[in-house]
């Protein structure tokens, strides 16, 4: 399996997983989050990768495409603001915590 791509797919799953422990991925609003995360991912990504600002070796990517953007940036992008959202939700006090 290429590089970018197994690195994607064990950042993704174990975030995915913290998150779901967590309680995150019941709530509506870290799917809403999620969802907007991913729309300007893509946008920005698509730009980035286009132009080329940024490009990749093909044989560390699965060949999944968005146009000129690999899959794993989406994914990979996802794992981090999965990060990000279990970071926030350890810190928050628990009286904001549902």
């Amino acid at each position: 399996m290429p590089e970018y791509t197994a690195t994607t797919i064990v950042v993704l799953a174990l975030t995915l997983l913290v998150a779901g422990r967590r309680g995150l991925l019941r709530r509506r609003s870290t799917w809403l989050a999620a969802g907007i995360f991913s729309a300007v991912t893509i946008v920005a990504d698509l730009v980035l990768t286009g132009l080329p600002i940024v490009t990749y070796d093909p044989a560390q990517l699965s060949g999944l495409m968005i146009g000129p953007m690999p899959i794993e940036d989406l994914g990979y992008g996802v794992a981090l603001f999965l990060l990000a959202a279990i970071a926030w939700d350890a810190a928050a006090p628990r009286s904001r915590r549902r």
